[in-house]
């Protein structure tokens, strides 16, 4: 093959041999350089290298702007403040407009800030290993030179205080590794979206801007395409007696105070780079001045311009991240309640040998698509006041928005539609958007959770065509809503199911598919509903799969680096990212066959064994009580009673609270179950698997002590120290 072997020397030396055993084969000898052994310690094989005779592009480096925290001093800025800043602060409480006066505020605080923390442009540079310090990279050198040392005399004692000092070195790395790691997750308040190599393209931008009113386009589209009446006119506003109406009232200076004070240090600052570290700095000098602008700005009903202007970082949600509709803000949510009061309705619907058509709705870029003229009149139909009205009016108009990428950041460009991702003041917006929506449906129920909707609708196996055609008509009266407040469903993306007992579901017609927005849904075996995987039966053994794959795969990585966490920093690693994973709603499917829990006792199992640190084949029995860890059967247990201790103490929804009823509110006698809960009649193990059966007969056969706790928090403690009592017996 004519190839030329470059190596010449050996590749593993040890006190005994010396063997060539690292070769280097290439066609051309004049590509090459140069070649040879690097005298190393990094293995016991000795790296071989290889000098080629080619040229390799340079990326350009990359340079970031950042505020220089290097000399500066909280005193001395505030004392700078107050003194150079005096007057322009004071002309502040002069002008009679808001955005005159943030300007002014903003331009103070920046100009004394850039003497003190001035603005540089740093070249981004690659940073040293972390954990190396300069005492091991002094071993290092040591545990080098002995090396070498033994190559000239091939002495045995050289040999072993090599060998002792390779086993220091990787001591030393060991500990410090776990040091460092300790201390970086001690310092991890938030989980944040880490970026790889990304540029800002053109398209992101524009998408961003006009995703909201491509949505409301294209909901306007469909209504026309299906036949859909719009109605356009304004909405008709209902008025009410003025004293029930909603008014934003001015602020004092000890509230500003006390929320400025409570804002988190790691969130990134606006468009006007001030950020919450300076603001507390400060807050003795500016208290006053900024009060006095929040309060113009409720009182002139005017949000200031300065602050409507947004950046927005695209979260990659899934596939091509260079797509802009691949990239989104994504928030993971807690919706237990909700999972629990939709399952509950469908098994008691069993238990009355009834079936359940579940269709799970897609809305299309909810948050974004929100028409701002409708959702002024609807403001106006909660209560809110004519003036609340106008504030908010000024809030949602002329807002702007630009994207950032690292360092580089778009042109703005206009916002028309939707509610500010990432504000307070969006999530309680958009539920008032959609108040009105679960009323459109006569026949079926209809649930929302923010932008996440379905429609329920129980009958009986006689009355499936009447049910079909009641829920066809039923999902026609939501899309024309959805259309009317230009919200756009998805058809391809909505789940259609049947669900009910293998006895009832057996008696199926062949074809019970329905008719949607001109698409014919077929029901599917299983879907996933806000986090939870419900399949035909709602034995939840596909959610349990799942579950399992997903968390095995975490721990297999994990395990791969337990090495470099101490116990307490992977029992964090491990409770954050795997535990919170696998008990996510799991009050909704804990009623799950033993078989399923098994296999989440499986998760536990290696969960324990990576903590500790143990062998495959040990025992995870007492490893559990080491760790204080309840099996995962007794930790569904508390979980369930947990909720149920808040349902009975009113610290949970309503539509779950309601659902249990005091025995001592039925009759007033005293009697030794006067504490105890009226048991549901269920006629079927269908009706039993509910939460309301299941939370009556934990309450029940509680201890009255348990009973009788004062909060929540003292509940769980009591509760898993009674739990783990009973365990170790």
């Amino acid at each position: 093959m004519n190839l030329s072997q470059l190596i010449k020397s050996s590749t593993r030396i040890t006190n005994t041999t010396q063997s060539l055993l690292d070769v280097v084969l290439v066609s051309s000898n004049s590509l090459v350089r140069r070649s040879g052994v690097l005298n190393t310690t990094i293995s016991d094989h000795l790296p071989v290298y290889v000098d080629f005779k080619l040229k390799s592009r340079k990326h350009p480096p990359h340079y970031i702007t950042v505020r220089s925290y290097k000399n500066y001093s909280p005193s001395l800025f505030i004392t700078d403040l107050a003194r150079s800043s005096h007057d322009s602060l004071l002309s502040i409480f002069n002008d009679g407009d808001v955005n005159s006066m943030l300007d002014t505020f903003n331009q103070t605080i920046q100009s004394t800030l850039d003497s003190h923390a001035p603005i540089k442009t740093v070249k981004v540079r690659s940073r040293p290993c972390p954990f190396v310090t300069q005492d091991i990279k002094d071993l290092m050198k040591t545990r080098d030179q002995l090396h070498r040392l033994y190559l000239q005399t091939r002495d045995d004692l050289d040999w072993s205080n090599f060998k002792d000092a390779r086993k220091a070195v990787k001591r030393m790395l060991k500990d410090s590794e776990e040091i460092t790691i300790w201390m970086k997750f001690s310092d991890i308040k938030t989980t944040q979206a880490l970026f790889g190599k990304l540029s800002i393209k053109p398209y992101h931008q524009k998408f961003f801007s006009s995703v909201g009113k491509n949505a409301a386009d294209a909901s306007i589209r469909l209504a026309e395409e299906k036949n859909i009446t719009v109605e356009e006119t304004p909405l008709e506003t209902v008025y009410m007696p003025s004293q029930d109406l909603f008014s934003f009232r001015t602020v004092t200076s000890e509230e500003v105070r006390r929320v400025t004070a409570s804002l988190p240090l790691n969130k990134t600052p606006g468009p006007d780079k001030i950020n919450s570290r300076i603001l507390k700095d400060c807050l003795p000098v500016i208290l006053g001045p900024l009060t006095h602008i929040i309060n113009c700005s409720i009182t002139s009903h005017t949000f200031p311009t300065a602050w409507k202007e947004a950046e927005v970082i695209p979260i990659v949600k899934d596939g091509d991240h260079e797509v802009a509709s691949n990239n989104r803000p994504i928030s993971l949510l807690a919706i237990e309640t909700l999972n629990i009061f939709s399952t509950d309705t469908m098994l008691e619907a069993m238990d009355k040998k009834e079936l359940t058509a579940l269709v799970l709705l897609d809305l299309s870029k909810a948050f974004d698509s929100i028409n701002h003229h409708r959702l002024l009149h609807k403001l106006a139909n909660v209560g809110a006041s004519p003036a609340t009205v106008q504030w908010f009016k000024s809030y949602l108009s002329d807002r702007f928005q630009s994207t950032r990428i690292n360092s580089a950041l778009s042109d703005p460009l206009p916002i028309t539609h939707g509610v500010p991702q990432g504000a307070t003041l969006s999530p309680l917006l958009f539920c008032i958007y959609l108040n009105d929506l679960p009323s459109v449906s006569r026949d079926s129920s209809l649930e929302s959770y923010v932008d996440d909707s379905k429609v329920l609708l129980s009958f009986p196996l006689r009355q499936i065509d009447a049910a079909i055609a009641n829920l066809e008509r039923d999902l026609h009266r939501v899309a024309s809503w959805c259309c009317e407040n230009h919200l756009l469903i998805n058809p391809g993306k909505t789940k259609y199911m049947m669900i009910g007992t293998r006895q009832m579901m057996s008696k199926l017609p062949t074809d019970t598919s329905i008719s949607f927005l001109g698409k014919s849904l077929k029901p599917v075996d299983s879907a996933k509903d806000l986090g939870v995987t419900l399949d035909r039966h709602l034995n939840y053994d596909k959610h349990v799969s799942l579950l399992v794959s997903s968390c095995m795969n975490k721990l297999c990585q994990i395990n791969r680096a337990k090495n470099s966490f101490d116990t307490k920093t992977l029992s964090e690693v491990i409770s954050s990212l795997v535990i919170s994973k696998m008990v996510y709603c799991s009050s909704v499917w804990s009623n799950t066959s033993a078989s399923n829990v098994k296999k989440v006792q499986s998760i536990q199992n290696f969960a324990c064994k990576i903590v500790t640190k143990s062998r495959k084949f040990d025992h995870v029995t007492p490893l559990l009580r080491e760790l204080n860890w309840l099996p995962v059967d007794k930790l569904l247990y508390f979980r369930d009673a947990s909720l149920t201790y808040k349902c009975v103490n009113n610290l949970a929804p309503d539509y779950l609270c309601n659902k249990l009823i005091k025995r001592s509110s039925i009759h007033d006698r005293r009697t030794r179950t006067h504490d105890s809960l009226q048991i549901p009649l269920f006629k079927t193990a269908a009706g039993q698997r509910s939460f309301t059966y299941r939370a009556v007969h934990i309450w029940n056969n509680l201890d009255k002590n348990l009973k009788d706790c004062s909060s929540l928090k003292i509940f769980k403690v009591a509760l898993k120290k009674h739990l783990l009592a009973k365990d170790n017996i």
